[in-house]
């Protein structure tokens, strides 16, 4: 058989799927540093909240 004969019995291409595919794989590998960087920011966010609270408190009425 030739080349060309071989390319026809092959099925088609799917060109969506193998995108769908990649895709997805491009988000699990950015989700790991994304989760981070959120949990750093959440936990910066809490210092700050804390920060604000305390100068709340210092600053109320007795």
């Amino acid at each position: 058989m030739n080349e060309q004969t071989l390319l026809l019995e092959q099925g088609p291409v799917r060109a969506a799927d193998r995108f769908k595919e990649a895709m997805t794989e491009k988000a699990n590998a950015e989700k790991d540093p994304l989760v981070a960087e959120l949990a750093a920011d959440k936990q910066s966010m809490a210092a700050a909240q804390a920060i604000f609270d305390q100068a709340r408190d210092e600053a109320a009425p007795q």
